[in-house]
């Protein structure tokens, strides 16, 4: 009946195929009645992108079907007349009878003979402005957002846990040691933990090697130098993530707030060095012939900013409000008896080295 030659009609008026052309490129076009959709007339790498597309595309044409592409001769079969599809056609009183394989190899037809003028130009579409390697606007932007991601992966935020980890076993370090005295000690920090090291200078002369070991705590590693000086060597658990696992905030929310919460500590730490910020490193990705993909503006970047902070070390627990987001390289404690004790100096001072992360928006 009527409304069933309406249905028909609806439903082969909008078609899509997926075309492969040459060995690396596959080209997907859909049409509604004798029109293109917009954006569907694409080239892709490979045949899983072009059918993402197409599932979207049917999402929201729920009568779009798809040609098989293998029933439709090759262009050069149809330029040639090899093809004899000219004898199926078959003349019909009622519009919706024409054959959908002649509708759809008339725009096959005349979409690959614009292929191959293209084949002479510099490759364009919409949404992919000369893209190496034939990759879209999404794509290189997916590409973008998965090497940031690589390389915030390789940075480690100690944070508000760690750094009070940390300090915890810095304020146990003995400064006294039967009748060794501490000189100086640093934590250098890697991702498994961290690997510290104290020196202690023998004062009194009773005392002797054997008493320090006795009274040294199990976990470290003692070396003598032989008579004088002895060296502590120990590992700590670090805490903390990596930086992709991290939401970051923005380096204006840094420049407003952060910043104005550190200047309200400065009496009682009055050596803060913040630089200014910098991107951080990220490999480009590449295309598939290896070169490089252009950085697109929508894709936001981490910056990181090297951080300095010495203050006396009964003070240091002030900086863990602050700390979310850093990641320390080293920390040291340096033993100066001759310092005036104040509210900003003492004996034993304190010195964080790392690195502030942000992102760019």
């Amino acid at each position: 009946d009527e409304h069933a030659h309406q249905v028909v009609e609806r439903r082969v008026a909008t078609t899509a195929i997926i075309r492969q052309l040459g060995q690396t490129l596959w080209w997907l076009l859909a049409v509604q009645d004798g029109v293109v959709l917009t954006r569907s007339d694409r080239l892709f790498s490979s045949m899983t992108e072009a059918q993402q597309v197409l599932r979207d595309l049917q999402l929201r044409y729920p009568a779009l079907i798809q040609i098989d592409a293998d029933q439709i001769p090759a262009f050069e079969q149809l330029i040639s007349g090899e093809s004899g599809l000219h004898g199926r056609l078959v003349a019909c009183v009622r519009r919706w009878k024409r054959s959908i394989w002649v509708w759809a190899l008339s725009s096959l037809g005349l979409l690959l003979a614009a292929g191959v003028f293209w084949r002479g130009m510099p490759m364009w579409t919409a949404d992919q402005p000369d893209a190496p390697g034939l990759l879209s606007t999404s794509q290189i932007e997916q590409a973008w957002k998965d090497a940031t991601r690589l390389a915030a992966a390789e940075h480690w935020l100690h944070g508000v846990a760690g750094t009070a980890s940390l300090l915890r076993g810095l304020y146990a370090l003995p400064v006294m040691l039967d009748g060794w005295a501490l000189s100086h000690a640093h934590c250098l920090a890697n991702r498994a933990a961290w690997q510290c090291h104290a020196e202690y200078d023998r004062q009194d002369p009773t005392t002797d090697n054997d008493r320090f070991l006795a009274a040294a705590p199990e976990r470290w590693k003692v070396e003598f130098t032989p008579l004088e000086r002895a060296q502590a060597h120990w590992s700590a658990a670090t805490l903390g993530s990596a930086l992709d696992r991290v939401h970051i905030n923005t380096s204006d929310h840094n420049e407003r707030q952060l910043f104005s919460q550190l200047q309200q500590v400065r009496p009682a730490l009055p050596h803060i060095r913040i630089s200014s910020a910098t991107p951080v490193a990220v490999t480009a990705p590449v295309d598939s012939s290896g070169q490089p993909v252009p950085r697109l503006g929508a894709v936001s970047t981490y910056r990181l900013r090297s951080v300095d902070i010495r203050a006396p070390l009964r003070s240091a627990s002030l900086i863990l409000p602050h700390v979310a987001h850093i990641g320390w390289e080293k920390v040291s404690i340096a033993v100066n008896h001759q310092v005036k004790p104040a509210l900003a100096s003492s004996a034993l001072t304190v010195n964080f080295q790392g690195a502030l992360y942000e992102k760019d928006e």
